[in-house]
């Protein structure tokens, strides 16, 4: 599920009519919305994992992915509202809540104006990638070719899982043949 989508950028000149250098800003869409009760209670927030219990309000985001159209559902209190729209009323199945329920719509669009979401925020590419081994080893001197970085680091992985408690682990990526063969070759001797 993408948490950003590229989006079209806008060119800006100053006042005074002069060109500038190209001033970058994204656009985001605005997404469409559905209010409802929870229909069941087996629906997990995909913002805070957790469950939305029956009847609860909850808050559909459409969203289009690979495969088309799905609907993202999350607590009430756990979404921000996009900042350009205009009013909680547009939103379908609005009108079918009470009064108390659209009371409540309304006072989390007025209180999510003032938050940020951080789904669109800019993602830091070293908070995505997983960093909890790095550890490198070399080979033995049996294996001809030399190793990449990353290549060492998995070598030093598999070993690490060998000596450990778990006695072995999977390591799959594009080059799980050769992490077989350092693993064969590095035990075997």
């Amino acid at each position: 599920m993408p948490r950003k989508k590229k989006v079209d950028l806008e060119e800006e000149g100053n006042q005074n009519g002069e060109e500038v250098e190209d001033a970058q800003i994204p656009v985001i869409p605005l997404p469409s919305y559905i209010v409802e009760r929870a229909k069941s209670g087996r629906a997990d927030c995909k913002k805070c994992d957790e469950k939305i219990q029956n009847k609860e309000i909850r808050i559909g985001v459409i969203m289009e992915g690979e495969w088309g159209l799905f609907t993202r559902w999350q607590h009430l209190d756990c979404t921000v509202f996009h900042k350009q729209l205009a009013s909680v009323e547009a939103i379908d199945g609005f009108k079918e809540l009470s009064s108390e329920e659209r009371d409540l719509v309304w006072n989390r669009f007025l209180k999510s104006k003032d938050e940020i979401d951080d789904e669109f925020e800019p993602l830091n590419p070293d908070e995505i990638v997983r960093k909890s081994w790095t550890d490198r080893m070399e080979p033995s001197d049996d294996l001809l070719m030399p190793l990449l970085p990353y290549q060492k680091e998995g070598l030093g992985w598999l070993y690490h899982q060998e000596q450990s408690s778990v006695h072995g682990g999977i390591l799959a990526d594009e080059v799980k043949s050769l992490y077989s063969r350092l693993d064969f070759i590095y035990f075997s001797f």
